[in-house]
């Protein structure tokens, strides 16, 4: 990508070097020993958001018999971890991912008559979605920092595993780590530091990986409606090339036609060359993602109802946090599954634009290299799958929800029944 022609591109530039994106990507940014100087800073937070999240684990036996917090801390410690392989993975694979940045650009087509006002609209649609993402991400993560730091004075009740109670002042995820009360509370500005680092981390880890899965598949989205639009309208009206001599001479219009198509195969080949590309470096991470997000939305939920209308004003505080930062989880659940299924059927478009086209009145070898291109096409069964029948799509998404909210359910009705057998305990 060359970073002084932004308009050449659907990956969206000026945001992508604000964050940083740009720079961990680019071969050619400033370098220590031989390393990409923001790699050395990502792998460093990346240890660190590790030794708090292993730290955390170990709170997991003290709440066994709290399930509001289990669940939360579930959620935490699940999307830690998860953000900092999906940032590791990024960093490892930047120069694949580099060379797959190349069908961003809108010269990466080399046939000359494609309608370039497709290529615009997909832009203008990726740089409004990406704006509007982080501008969400970074007013998500400034709303956490400050109603925290403003409400730190307030105690948040924890119930240990042997029954006593334990009173922490509220902090921003609330990780208490292997501390006493006394040690928190005596120390706070040092555990609000620590989780600040995280906070951020987490959100800037996230935003990143969003962002860049964003623009890549707009970018499949946008070539593949590109080449179907060509293969749609082939035949139905002369080339340009022979505009001058398609009322005189037919050979030349089927010969042109046939090296048009040629072309146009040629595009689309190379498309799925990047779009195989892609999958391999990150379709673990893709389909890692939709199991995580429907986790935490389940948490989410589950403490949102449970502590939203509770006495606690920790639990309630919580809730409203938690309810702040959901679109971010929706955004990643839907977003995957509505992507990659939009990219599917774009794909599987291509043999009906072969079809609509002006086949009919073309010579047998047109027709040939027409057939030729349905089957390879057809034959082509490259998805994003979690078996072999469940195709990542919208449908994936409707049926994680619905999912999701047996799980919260059945969860509900646990923690109402414990309410009840404490009360008869009481």
């Amino acid at each position: 990508m060359d970073a002084m022609k932004d308009n050449e591109y659907i990956f969206n530039l000026k945001l992508s070097k604000l964050i940083g994106l740009y720079q961990i990507l680019d071969p050619n940014t400033i370098q220590i020993f031989g390393y990409n100087v923001y790699h050395i800073g990502i792998v460093f937070v990346s240890l660190y958001m590790m030794a708090i999240s292993l730290l955390s684990l170990i709170r997991f036996y003290y709440l066994i018999n709290n399930i509001n917090e289990y669940t939360f801390y579930l959620g935490c410690v699940l999307n830690y971890m998860f953000s900092c392989y999906k940032i590791i993975q990024i960093v490892y694979c930047s120069n694949d991912i580099w060379k797959c940045t190349d069908i961003t650009s809108i010269r990466f087509l080399s046939y000359q008559y494609y309608d370039k006002s497709i290529f615009k609209n997909w832009q203008v649609r990726s740089i409004r979605l990406t704006k509007i993402y982080v501008s969400l991400s970074f007013i998500v993560t400034l709303f956490w920092l400050i109603i925290s730091k403003s409400l730190s004075k307030n105690i948040f009740t924890s119930k240990n595993l042997d029954g006593s109670l334990s009173k922490y002042r509220m902090n921003i995820f609330n990780l208490y780590l292997i501390a006493s009360d006394e040690t928190y509370n005596r120390y706070f500005n040092l555990f609000y530091l620590i989780e600040l680092i995280v906070g951020v981390a987490f959100m800037y880890f996230s935003t990143l990986f969003d962002v860049l899965m964003v623009m890549m598949c707009f970018s499949f989205l946008c070539q593949l409606e590109t080449i179907c639009d060509a293969m749609k309208s082939l035949g139905h009206q002369c080339s340009k090339n022979v505009l001058n001599i398609c009322k005189e001479i037919k050979s030349e219009i089927r010969h042109a036609d046939f090296d048009d198509l040629k072309a146009i195969i040629n595009d689309h080949q190379n498309v799925m060359k990047k779009m195989n590309d892609y999958y391999i470096i990150f379709q673990s991470v893709m389909l890692t993602q939709i199991f995580v997000a429907s986790i935490t939305h389940i948490c989410i939920w589950f403490n949102i109802t449970t502590g939203f209308f509770g006495d606690k004003i920790g639990e309630s505080v919580l809730s409203i946090k938690l309810f702040i930062i959901l679109p971010l989880f929706t955004f990643q659940l839907l977003m995957t599954c509505r992507l990659f299924g939009t990219i599917n059927e774009k794909k599987d478009s291509i043999i009906y634009m072969l079809y609509c086209s002006d086949w009919t009145g073309k010579d047998i070898k047109i027709k040939k290299l027409i057939l030729y291109t349905m089957c390879m096409n057809n034959g082509n069964q490259m998805k994003l799958k979690f078996t072999v029948t469940k195709v990542l799509n919208l449908e994936m998404f409707t049926r994680t929800i619905r999912l999701c909210y047996s799980i919260f359910s059945m969860l509900t009705n646990y923690k109402r029944n414990i309410n009840q057998l404490d009360e008869i305990n009481d």
